[in-house]
């Protein structure tokens, strides 16, 4: 099966445009001293599978400097209904997970915004 990792990275660049000027990405837990928003991605696990097709479960997390409260929430939203429209060679289709859910690291003092989607990944043909 194609890696939801990878196509979730693909997407995020070619989605760039869409995105805030300078909004980084990547797996990674932004510093504590951020000055641009970053979309953190993960892949969760696998849900559900069949001989045919896989649905992963991809966490993404919208962080904003700190005070910028409302900003991942306006980001992950919009994010997420590209995301929803989203298919590719590898991507069947991507199925809604739990909403957004809003909040501020106790430990950072970050501002994020975190949401699911189920991307359901066709298999790969040898």
């Amino acid at each position: 099966m194609p890696n939801p990792l990878i196509e979730t990275q693909t997407f995020l660049a070619a989605d760039a445009a869409n995105l805030p000027a300078g909004t980084t990405r990547g797996t990674s837990f932004p510093v504590s001293a951020i000055t641009v928003p970053h979309v953190q991605y993960a892949w969760d696990g696998t849900p559900s599978d069949a001989d045919n097709r896989e649905d992963a479960a991809v966490r993404i997390t919208v962080w904003a400097p700190k005070g910028q409260v409302t900003l991942p929430q306006d980001i992950a939203g919009s994010l997420r209904v590209r995301l929803l429209a989203y298919s590719s060679a590898n991507v069947y289709r991507v199925d809604r997970g739990a909403g957004r859910l809003p909040g501020v690291d106790s430990a950072t003092g970050l501002p994020f915004c975190t949401f699911t989607v189920y991307p359901v990944m066709h298999a790969m043909t040898p």
